[in-house]
């Protein structure tokens, strides 16, 4: 939920773009069954990981 949140706030702050939300088969442990899943561009996946993890941004040059 973590994730999510983040996406939703850098997209309400104009940060990233609010990515396309995708339905898709998973299959689990105990069956399968459709989650929500966000499609996001290769920018807005580097700015999510960075706000999530401060070691990442430290290891960019």
């Amino acid at each position: 939920m973590k994730l999510k949140r983040t996406i939703e706030t850098l997209a309400e702050r104009g940060v990233i773009r609010l990515p396309q939300i995708e339905e898709v088969s998973n299959p689990g442990p105990f069956g399968p069954k459709t989650i929500a899943e966000y499609r996001v561009s290769k920018r807005d996946s580097y700015v999510i990981v960075a706000q999530l993890s401060p070691e990442f941004t430290a290891h960019l040059p």
